[in-house]
């Protein structure tokens, strides 16, 4: 049966198709840019566990999030709030994210950035890197080993890095496989979008002690934050409980500020 991610992953998969330009310029102008510093050597050196402050209009299952988002604002107060690095969604059909938002983000701030998106060709890392990107999202469950492989290959050869998201132990290993030092466990079923909050300290807890640990999705508060902290994790991508208009009260400094366990 096919699923919303099936139908995202499709959709990324077409519009690459139909994109017309020359991968070659693309390349060489992308690796004419500065490389970027360093997104996981930012993760990791913090004391604290790493805030990934995220840019998210809107979501495939709760609609709008925030109709009245302004980016200038929001990047302004992540990086006041201690935010280690930005996310931005650049997916426009179902998130309304654009890399126009990652540009501005970029003009605002000298955090490092990641683009997260539906990853699934060259183009996608090319213009991860000309729109300003730090890192770009692979994401186990849309891609065939060999495509994960080329695609983190690639990454770091235009001078990105990139986080490999996983949803099991099964596609822990492929991560690894692939040689992936930034590991994203995302607790969202991108299937049912249903959040596990058990699935984080399960699996970050088994992965060797070189990777850069990520939680995702379902962090909402500090003690979320805290416990996968107890199982050695690096860093935590939030990004609902930061944008929605009724999360006022949540301070960036509560999320930013939580101490990585001490080994």
């Amino acid at each position: 049966m096919s699923t919303y991610l099936d139908e995202i992953a499709a959709f990324h998969r077409e519009r690459v198709r139909l994109d017309t330009r020359d991968l070659g310029l693309l390349e060489l102008e992308a690796q004419s840019i500065e490389r970027p510093d360093s997104f996981r050597d930012t993760l990791m050196g913090s004391e604290f566990v790493a805030l990934i402050a995220e840019i998210k209009r809107r979501s495939p299952s709760k609609g709008v999030l925030n109709g009245e988002l302004n980016l200038e604002e929001v990047v302004q107060r992540y990086v006041s709030g201690g935010a280690s690095a930005i996310s931005v969604l650049t997916d426009s059909k179902y998130f309304a994210g654009s890399l126009d938002d990652l540009r501005v983000a970029r003009s605002k701030c000298g955090l490092p950035i990641l683009r997260k998106d539906f990853t699934v060709s060259p183009l996608d890392i090319y213009d991860a890197k000309l729109a300003g990107a730090s890192a770009v999202l692979l994401i186990v469950a849309i891609l065939s080993v060999g495509e994960l492989g080329r695609l983190y290959r690639l990454a770091h050869d235009v001078g990105l890095e990139a986080i490999v998201e996983v949803h099991s132990s099964q596609e822990v290993e492929v991560a690894l496989s692939v040689g992936a030092d930034i590991v994203g466990v995302n607790q969202r079923n991108l299937h049912t979008f249903e959040i596990d909050y058990e699935l984080a300290t399960k699996l970050i807890a088994d992965l060797p002690s070189d990777v850069c640990k990520v939680a995702e999705s379902g962090i909402s508060d500090r003690y979320q934050i805290e416990r996968v902290a107890s199982v050695g994790c690096d860093a935590v991508l939030v990004g609902e409980s930061l944008v929605l208009p009724t999360s006022d009260y949540l301070t960036v400094e509560s999320f930013s500020t939580v101490p990585k366990r001490v080994s």
